[in-house]
């Protein structure tokens, strides 16, 4: 099971939604805490800035600028702030006192903030913010902090904030898909027995397990529909059986009645009886089709299936049909690939194949060909009858598989509508397809069958 089918799941996809929508809203969240708080945090040291500045023009209004000078050179040997930059220039940019050595030209009387580069004795260069003002006697003061710690910190807070979303989404993420991944490895259980159910084997149930969990449930309630399907097919089964018992007996007594009123009867009567008996005859094949088509669509065929070959079914279908196809003035060939096993049930493929070759000759033109062809590949095994007569149109190929479908034109050839029926429900009891295709010109049958027995697409 490939991660992409685990995360295609409902389960998984509802996980994925809100781990989405939980770390955006975390993500907004943090985002608006981190801005809220950088905020603050500048608002409350501009503030600080500022009262320094307050605090030292007051010394110089105070002492003038040696006062102020004696105050800064206390606060830079004391370094009870280590993160304090002060400094002080004349008039002509000669630094007075303080640890800032490079002058701001341009600066203004009233305090305005700037940010800069500082570059400290070891040579590294950090972000620093600091108030710049011009004093009465053309002097520069500059109150500031190194903030490069601070940038670092807010960098090492986004970076957290990241991981710890990334984290949270990864572990969501792969326990969405360790959940998708045994959702799917149910859903694909259930899918498996009902493939096999559909193929025939009503006896298939659901696993139900001690969870009682929905698909606990939904498989109880599966299985006792399936129980009563079952009890319903058995029943339908009987049925059939008991009418085509019934049905047997009188047909052949009426047969066997025509057939000696035929040997006293004058010619005309002997003309009418003997197209009673073709109806009867008609009659019989009809009766016989229906019950092979019930039996294959029920799967009691199942108990009777083996390891066969179905090109050897195919030549025998050829061999059986050669004399007719000669007496028509067809040409009837087989074409066999390299044998392989399949497991079906013998007497329905025969019938299948029977069938279609019966088929074939009735609507091929005479002098035509008639081609009757096995081949297998890695996974299947197929065969293929190709006639050159007119064809099937491309609209009508899959309503011609439904029971008692003629198409117009068709009523001149003998028959009951129920052969390609037939071939389709052998292809789907044997888990197989059934294709009609065009043969420039004519019309190609092909049974396909897997070779293991298992099922195939049910589309080319």
């Amino acid at each position: 099971m490939s991660v992409r089918q685990a995360l295609a799941t409902t389960a998984a996809r509802a996980a994925l939604f809100h781990v989405a929508l939980f770390c955006s809203v975390a993500a907004i969240a943090i985002g608006l805490v981190y801005v809220q708080t950088m905020t603050v945090t500048d608002r409350e040291m501009h503030a600080a800035l500022n009262e320094q500045v307050l605090g030292l023009n007051e010394v110089f209004a105070d002492g003038g600028s040696d006062a102020l000078v004696a105050a800064i050179n206390e606060r830079t040997r004391l370094a009870i702030d280590p993160e304090a930059l002060y400094a002080l220039w004349n008039g002509q940019g000669q630094l007075l006192a303080g640890n800032v050595a490079i002058p701001f030209p341009g600066v203004t009387a009233a305090p305005t903030l700037i940010s800069f580069s500082l570059e400290l004795p070891s040579k590294e260069q950090h972000t620093a913010s600091a108030l710049i003002s011009r004093l009465a006697d053309d002097s520069t003061l500059l109150v500031g902090r190194d903030v490069e710690g601070r940038l670092r910190s807010r960098g090492a807070v986004l970076w957290t904030a990241s991981l710890s979303l990334l984290l949270v989404a990864a572990v969501v993420v792969g326990s969405a898909w360790w959940a998708g991944r045994r959702l799917l490895k149910r859903v694909d259980a259930v899918a498996s027995t009902t493939a096999r159910i559909a193929a025939g084997e009503m006896q298939q149930r659901l696993t139900v397990s001690l969870a009682d969990d929905e698909f606990d449930r939904l498989s109880g309630a599966v299985n006792a529909m399936l129980e009563r399907i079952e009890d319903l097919t058995g029943g339908l089964r009987t049925v059939i059986d008991s009418i085509a018992h019934d049905l047997r007996i009188p047909l052949m007594h009426a047969r066997q009645a025509l057939e000696s009123a035929a040997e006293s009867a004058n010619a005309d009567s002997q003309q009418d009886l003997q197209t009673v008996g073709r109806e009867l005859e008609t009659l019989q094949q009809v009766i016989n089709a229906l019950l092979h088509i019930a039996q294959a669509e029920s799967g009691a065929a199942r108990e009777q299936w083996q390891a066969l070959s179905l090109a050897d079914l195919a030549r025998d279908a050829v061999e059986l049909f050669e004399p007719v196809a000669e007496e028509c003035g067809l040409t009837l060939s087989f074409f066999e690939d390299d044998p392989a096993q399949v497991q079906g049930h013998p007497q329905l493929l025969a019938q299948a194949l029977v069938n279609l070759i019966d088929n074939a000759i009735k609507f091929s033109p005479t002098g035509s060909r008639i081609s009757v062809r096995t081949e297998r590949t890695r996974d299947l095994v197929r065969v293929m009858v190709s006639d050159q007569g007119p064809g099937i149109p491309e609209g009508e190929r899959v309503r011609v598989q439904q029971r008692f479908v003629r198409l117009v034109g068709a009523d001149v050839v003998p028959g009951s509508g129920l052969g390609l029926s037939l071939v389709a429900a052998i292809a789907r009891l044997h888990r197989g397809r059934f294709l009609l295709e065009d043969a420039h010109p004519g019309l190609r049958a092909v049974l396909e069958l897997a070779r293991g027995g298992d099922a195939i697409s049910r589309h080319p």
